[in-house]
């Protein structure tokens, strides 16, 4: 037979030996993944099959309905096989728990129990399982906050060693230079532990902690920016 898998389906039920089942067909060399099967016309129009007396009539004509009935029969002991192939691959595919004593040994992957601890930013300092294990609270501070005690950054984004709290006060914040929450200038991308993210023009910058921060504003324009008033860190926030 042309135009079919390695070994067909219809020709193993005409020719195979009478005591050979679905459990051992593997034996012969016969797997799911090898063997296939066409439509019923594909069939009827093969003159091997077209002479098999079990599908003719007394007067020696073909009989479409004794062929059918077969290759019904033979459809579905073919699905069987299929699902029976499925689902052994699903079954070796699941994890085996480590603790699963009747699976150990049996080639499956054990699964990873180990905990994953992974950090992100909470530039608003929010609360985690203080009123439920599983929700969070309110923001202890709000952005700004956060900021004006991170480390400064000039123009081009150089870590100064200072922070808008530690020059903060009434004095000191009068003559502190003038800046701003840092904010990206135009639409692009910037890389976020090693992968590149999106932004859009004036979605605030993070440094590595995921922190807000501050920029000088020398060389940039201050419309549409959240400028450091020196009223803002006249007195120093603790805890963030």
């Amino acid at each position: 037979m042309d135009n079919v898998k390695k070994n067909d389906w219809i020709a193993i039920n005409l020719n195979a030996p009478e005591n050979i089942s679905i459990e051992n067909l593997y034996d012969y060399g016969i797997t799911p993944d090898n063997t296939g099967i066409q439509s019923e016309d594909y069939y009827k129009s093969i003159k091997q099959v077209q002479n098999t007396k079990a599908f003719q009539n007394n007067d020696g004509s073909f009989s479409n309905e004794k062929f059918h009935v077969f290759y019904e029969s033979a459809l579905r002991s073919y699905n069987q096989y299929q699902n029976i192939n499925y689902t052994q691959t699903l079954l070796d595919s699941i994890e085996t728990s480590p603790y699963d004593v009747f699976a150990l040994g049996d080639g499956r992957r054990v699964m990873d129990t180990s905990a994953i601890i992974s950090r992100s930013g909470d530039p608003n300092r929010t609360t985690h399982g203080l009123g439920n294990l599983f929700e969070t609270g309110k923001p202890v501070f709000d952005v700004r906050e956060v900021a004006q005690a991170n480390k400064m950054r000039d123009e081009n984004g150089n870590v100064l060693d200072w922070s808008p709290n530690d020059r903060g006060g009434l004095l000191k914040g009068i003559f502190r230079p003038s800046a701003a929450l840092a904010q990206y200038d135009e639409n692009g991308t910037h890389f976020e532990n090693g992968v590149e993210v999106p932004h859009k023009k004036g979605d605030l910058k993070l440094d590595e902690n995921g922190d807000p921060y501050y920029e000088l504003l020398k060389g940039k324009e201050l419309y549409g920016r959240e400028t450091l008033r020196y009223w803002d860190t006249i007195t120093d926030d603790d805890g963030i």
